[in-house]
């Protein structure tokens, strides 16, 4: 049976006998290397805007401390039933082109890297009905706002929710 370099991980051939201990100790060696770098999750804070609709929306990022951790997670909760399904909105990093992703009013998460490291580049995910990589030109500490803009009418807000991992 084959196994990774970094963590001896089984690797099995068609020819192989799969055993149920072996996939035990595959668990247990990936709980171990994981101890100490997703051992620390919190809430960072919640947000809920004072206005309820208008046709642009957001959140100030220099609220964040980025350098406290390796992943920064945003939850953005629409409300339920509000709006048609045929209504888009586009989501945007300091107000500049191109947004992340326009889709329609619905959750989206967005997952940084953030290292913490403000002086690392801007890396992440957009988790909504499409997966789209963020890769804009500028670092954690020039990040200062999160956009959501509809340019034909006024759309509800979502709430933000801010997690810190590690």
């Amino acid at each position: 049976m084959q196994q990774t370099d970094q963590y001896e991980l089984n690797q099995w051939d068609p020819t192989d006998r799969i055993l149920r201990e072996d996939f035990n100790a595959d668990n247990l060696k990936i709980a171990a290397a994981l101890a100490g770098k997703l051992d620390r999750a919190e809430l960072i804070f919640h947000y809920v805007p004072a206005t309820s609709t208008a046709n642009s929306g957001g959140f100030n990022l220099r609220l964040i401390p980025w350098g406290d951790w390796e992943f920064v997670g945003v939850h953005a909760s629409f409300p339920e039933g509000v709006v048609p399904e045929d209504r888009q909105v586009e989501v945007s990093l300091n107000q500049r082109k191109p947004v992340l992703g326009a889709f329609p009013y619905q959750d989206f998460f967005l997952l940084f890297w953030t290292r913490h490291n403000l002086e690392e580049p801007v890396r992440g995910l957009f988790l909504g009905p499409q997966l789209s990589l963020i890769l804009p030109k500028y670092t954690y500490a020039e990040l200062h706002s999160l956009s959501l803009q509809d340019v034909t009418e006024a759309f509800p807000h979502p709430s933000y929710s801010f997690y810190g991992f590690g």
